[in-house]
């Protein structure tokens, strides 16, 4: 269950796909950076280098300057003044960064950065080393101890290509029912992890992407037309059909270019499911004879494993495995789930792709020192998610010792489970166990009745134990419920548990989110054009009355005291189009000192009339003038 709150939901997620870097078929001689944060001498390939000083932005984010990579890797590099925009080019991938933006381009994706490239104070560009060496294929280390960065890419060898692929004629995905010709003078250069996206490229930086993803329910195919052909509008058209194929398919084709570029796309919709092929090249490329007849060769039928190549690592049960090197660790995933970048070095995320699917998959690992064991953190997390689930809906169990399959030692587990709350039935356990100095968990959300899922991933689950020395202490990132801080609008001020953060304001309001739930609430005061106390309960019916289409009462406005203040409170709910999902929003208004005072919290369902509701009485209560 996505609503499952487990403390490894409190980082930022960069949704950016995960994906696996294929070798290149170019030999190349191995990449070598080592330094001290603070020294301003690196050695780069074995040789000493002056530059400008490297620095740790953000959280824990090492910044170096854009010619330590550029005399590492070889790549080359452009600067556009009028953007400050860096276009950065290395076999197979290119990267598109601009100073000040967390949005980064490779190749056909965008990807969001920890921290943003800057100028350093003496105008020398600064860029992320961790994005760009990993994105490049090179593997970084932190030594704690020493503050000492390395980046090392080791010596590659000609053909690494995987010969295979070449012996048959086609090449394809059985998962998800596609093949094409075998694109014999192009290498793989992206395939990600689920399998969504797979990219062949050539060595002037032309490539065909097959891309697969769900069909946007909310839109018709004659909108969805329309919108991709206004987004080549930059570009010169020269096709841009559409059509219904032999089997009731809806399809659409186009082909534009510029000065430079050439482009081609052709999309299937098969049922819920979107097949892209598109292929990019230079405009003026003697291989786009080639690309057109791998494009033309794209079809939604698999064949047969003789003579197709099968890019699909789904087994017979309908899983992969996966296996982190870093963190020692393997186990199988649902094949319905995509790896998600968590911008961590102790954590995993991987989540439906498939829209209205609540399964994912969460796993990290922190110091047992820091956490006080697994039965602390099962005990932590467990009355977080008791504190805000709804008891109409929701079952938080208590903690039990996890028997079901041997891993490390002290391991327990609680699940979360709602049943009849819109968007369908959910379920959830977290799992935490013990293993040398850490504290592993794994938190698995699955449709309700799926509990055979979880018992599969576990009994494929195997860790090995850490070094403590190389790996260092991990702390938990953990949300204080505790405390609180104060709030203004105007001359007025409320008083926010620090579970809350302030994510935007005004002159006259303010907007907060739940760092755990991700529900809303604002606070907003406003002249009351005349009114006085006495018109609060007329004001708060107009106000319910024309709360708009869509939303379904629940209760009309009533009075309420808090902290010695009458607000008139009401509630409604909403319904999700997309994903069934229902919104509950409470507000609260209140009129004095010649002003309007209104309150609104918005939480789904499943966190409607919990502790949550407290909060935010709690806020109502703590009003105060300045």
């Amino acid at each position: 269950m996505k609503k499952l709150i487990s403390i490894l939901l409190i980082f930022t997620l960069a949704l950016s796909s995960a994906s696996a870097v294929f070798a290149e078929d170019d030999a190349f001689q191995g990449v070598e950076i080592s330094f001290k944060i603070g020294d301003s001498t690196l050695t780069i390939n074995g040789s000493p280098v002056e530059v400008e000083t490297p620095y740790i932005a953000g959280e824990g984010t090492t910044l170096v300057p854009l010619r330590v990579i550029t005399e590492a890797f070889g790549a080359t590099v452009t600067w556009v003044d009028e953007t400050k925009e860096i276009y950065l080019e290395y076999p197979d991938v290119s990267v598109v960064l601009q100073i000040g933006s967390t949005t980064a381009k490779v190749n056909s994706h965008t990807e969001t950065l920890p921290v943003a490239p800057e100028l350093s104070a003496n105008g020398v560009t600064m860029v992320p080393l961790r994005f760009i060496s990993e994105t490049f294929g090179a593997i970084v280390g932190w030594d704690e101890a020493t503050s000492s960065v390395t980046v090392v890419k080791e010596e590659e060898s000609e053909g690494s290509t995987i010969s295979a692929i070449n012996d048959m004629p086609r090449i394809g995905d059985s998962y998800f029912g596609w093949s094409m010709n075998t694109p014999t003078s192009l290498f793989m250069s992206e395939r990600d992890f689920d399998g969504t996206y797979t990219e062949f490229s050539d060595e002037d930086g032309g490539y065909i992407c097959i891309s697969i993803y769900e069909v946007d329910q909310d839109t018709t195919f004659e909108q969805r037309y329309n919108s991709q052909k206004e987004s080549l509008s930059s570009l010169t058209l020269s096709l841009a059909e559409k059509d219904v194929d032999s089997l009731g398919r809806n399809t659409m084709h186009f082909k534009a270019r510029s000065k430079e570029v050439y482009f081609d796309l052709y999309k299937i919709e098969d049922g819920s499911t979107v097949y892209d092929v598109v292929f990019i090249t230079d405009a003026s490329s003697a291989s786009i004879p080639t690309y057109t007849a791998l494009s033309e060769s794209f079809s939604l039928s698999f064949g047969d494993t003789e003579t197709t190549y099968d890019l699909s690592t789904v087994d017979e049960d309908g899983y992969r495995f996966f296996t982190d090197d870093d963190l020692k660790v393997s186990f199988k995933v649902p094949a319905t789930l995509s790896q998600y970048d968590t911008n961590t070095t102790n954590s995993l995320y991987f989540s439906s792709y498939i829209e209205d699917d609540v399964s994912s998959l969460q796993f990290a690992v922190y110091s047992l020192s820091e956490t006080g064991g697994a039965l602390a953190m099962a005990t932590e997390d467990r009355s977080v998610n008791a504190l805000y689930a709804n008891p109409e809906y929701v079952t938080v169990t208590n903690i039990f010792e996890y028997k079901d399959v041997n891993i490390g030692k002290n391991a327990y587990y609680f699940a979360v489970s709602s049943k009849g709350l819109p968007g369908g039935d959910e379920a959830a356990q977290e799992i935490c166990f013990e293993l040398g100095d850490y504290v592993y968990t794994v938190v698995i959300n699955m449709p309700l009745g799926q509990s055979t899922v979880a018992s599969e991933i576990m009994k494929s689950f195997t860790a090995e134990e850490l070094d403590s020395e190389s790996t260092g202490t991990i702390l938990r990132n953990r949300v204080d419920r505790t405390t609180s801080f104060t709030s203004t609008a105007g001359s007025y001020s409320i008083t926010v548990p620090s579970s809350w953060t302030q994510t935007s304001s005004g002159s006259n309001y303010n907007f907060y989110t739940n760092k755990l739930t991700y529900d809303m609430f604002s606070f907003s005061v406003n002249d009351s054009s005349g009114l006085t106390a006495s018109d609060a309960k007329e004001y708060a019916e107009y106000v319910y009355k024309n709360r708009g289409d869509g939303r379904t009462s629940v209760q009309r406005p009533q009075l309420y005291t808090y902290g010695g203040k009458s607000y008139y409170t009401w509630i409604y709910y909403m319904d999700g189009t997309e994903s069934g999902s229902r919104s509950y929003v409470t507000c609260a208004l209140l009129i004095m000192n010649g002003k309007v005072f209104q309150f609104m919290l918005m939480q789904d369902a499943f966190y409607y009339n919990s502790g949550e509701n407290e909060e935010f009485v709690s806020v109502l209560e703590s009003l105060k003038v300045n």
